[in-house]
């Protein structure tokens, strides 16, 4: 039942632009109208957790996926030590491909990045466990503040 809803989560990209804006209005609509939170977890850092317990990933788990005009979406994330979700080392960006890897090679990552594949649907349970971990952590955001990454506004100059 409705009431029974403590929350709501959402990919808010990068992804394609018409479902990421969908996405995000219909979750943004239900949490206003019900009253309740709505966490936006980023599409990267759901791959990323998803792959978390892979024992490639000791320390950093970099993701990097297809974006257009030869550029790449990219975030490099840290499993929490104490407690369970992800450290944002390096927050959801877009870039050329070879500034990519230069930022890459700086952090000495130790394995190459995860590609992000069309097969983005495995992450789904990602996205509610990000959140729920958030939620016991007693974060509510409201949902005003859940906006789409499209990843235009953070092309470095």
């Amino acid at each position: 039942k409705w009431k029974d809803i403590d929350f709501i989560s959402v990919a808010k990209g990068p992804g394609s632009f018409t479902g990421t804006r969908i996405g995000i209005t219909a979750a943004r609509t239900i949490a206003q109208q019900l009253k309740i939170p709505l966490f936006s977890i980023s599409t990267l850092a759901a791959f990323a957790w998803f792959h978390a317990n892979n024992k490639l990933f000791e320390d950093f788990i970099a993701i990097q996926m297809e974006a257009s005009r030869g550029q790449v979406y990219g975030a490099v994330y840290k499993k929490k030590s104490k407690g369970n979700g992800l450290i944002t080392v390096i927050d959801d960006t877009v870039m050329e491909l070879d500034k990519w890897k230069k930022v890459l090679e700086d952090l000495n990552l130790s394995c190459e990045p995860l590609i992000v594949t069309s097969e983005i649907g495995v992450t789904t349970c990602s996205i509610l466990e990000l959140a729920e971990f958030e939620w016991e952590q007693g974060k509510r955001p409201h949902f005003s503040e859940s906006k789409p990454f499209y990843g235009y506004s953070s092309i470095p100059k």
